[in-house]
């Protein structure tokens, strides 16, 4: 736990954070976010309500997003629904940021002053949206995050201190949706409706089967038309 206890206390003590130089900065306190999203993650967010342990655990439910193939919108959408919890509930949200791919998280409004670990692959970013976002991996190199006994302890107090949990796992071309399974309460499957096909929908579905991943539901990113029928066929 020493590796992680400084970041555990930063996270809960949020007044004083510091940079890389050490330098001490304020964080403005939590307040509810007045950034506007678009409707369909407020829907959205109902939908994983109804998917999520009823009442008020003492851990935090942990929903992780992933999809079949890069560039599906996982994190795009894990930003716009953790941003509508956030708004909807005076509670505290927080977004892992586990992918191996792409850029990471989108901004989810600007960001304050954060914690920053160097060489351990971790950055702890608060933002104006409400949400805080830890960072499993160096951006610029792309450093691998290592999972250990040390991690499943610091996710824990982590639960212990959010009303949610969210985390990016990217795809399914990656092991990172496998390494989040034993932590996973409910697994969303992202899929690019403009994109998609029933072949890789099926392909997507074996890798799934493969690596034992259940998934509890599956979002259409970038809808423009009904929801075709092999779908439900495939994920029904």
């Amino acid at each position: 736990m020493d590796r992680w206890g400084g970041l555990v206390d930063s996270m809960r003590k949020p007044a004083i954070v510091r940079d890389h130089g050490g330098k001490a900065h304020s964080v403005a306190p939590r307040r509810r976010s007045s950034v506007a999203l678009p409707k369909s993650f407020h829907a959205l967010r109902l939908n994983v309500l109804s998917l999520l342990p009823p009442g008020h655990p003492s851990l935090a439910p942990v929903v992780s997003l992933m999809s079949g193939t890069p560039g599906e919108g996982v994190s795009t959408v894990t930003a716009g629904l953790a941003s509508a919890f956030a708004q909807a509930e005076a509670r505290s949200v927080l977004v892992i940021d586990a992918a191996m791919e792409g850029e990471g998280l989108p901004a989810l409004g600007p960001a304050l002053p954060g914690v920053s670990r160097a060489g351990s692959a971790l950055v702890m970013r608060r933002t104006a949206s409400g949400v805080d976002v830890l960072t499993l991996r160096d951006i610029e190199n792309g450093t691998p995050f290592l999972y250990g006994d040390a991690w499943d302890a610091a996710l824990r107090e982590l639960r212990a201190d959010y009303a949610y949990v969210f985390v990016d796992c990217g795809s399914l071309h990656t092991p990172v949706p496998t390494f989040w399974k034993p932590w996973t309460t409910t697994a969303l499957l992202v899929i690019d409706s403009r994109a998609t096909t029933e072949f890789r929908l099926h392909q997507t579905k074996r890798v799934l089967e493969m690596r034992q991943i259940a998934v509890h539901g599956s979002v259409l990113n970038r809808r423009r038309f009904p929801v075709p029928n092999f779908l439900y066929r495939i994920f029904g």
